[in-house]
């Protein structure tokens, strides 16, 4: 179980990050074309969002599953990613 969460989280990490990127491109493109922002950017956008919320609870839901409460380095990384999200 903590195997499947644990690659869930990986390949989470990996999805958010590209999907960060393009919706970057996708904003900065709108930007230079003076253009508003556009049904499709929106879903891109919300897309980005619900990525980035699942990838928190997998790793909140990683954490409490590994249980190893005392090394700070976790702690660390569960607090600045619920400040991001």
């Amino acid at each position: 179980m903590t195997d499947l969460i644990r690659d869930l989280h990986v390949i989470g990490r990996w999805v958010v990050t590209i999907m960060t990127v393009v919706a970057f491109l996708r904003l900065l493109w709108g930007m230079k074309q003076n253009k508003p922002v556009d049904q499709q950017t929106q879903k891109l956008v919300t897309i980005w969002g619900i990525s980035v919320d699942t990838q928190w609870a997998l790793g909140i839901l990683l954490f409490v599953v590994l249980g190893d409460f005392e090394l700070r380095y976790r702690w660390l990384h569960a607090i600045v990613m619920t400040l991001a999200v």
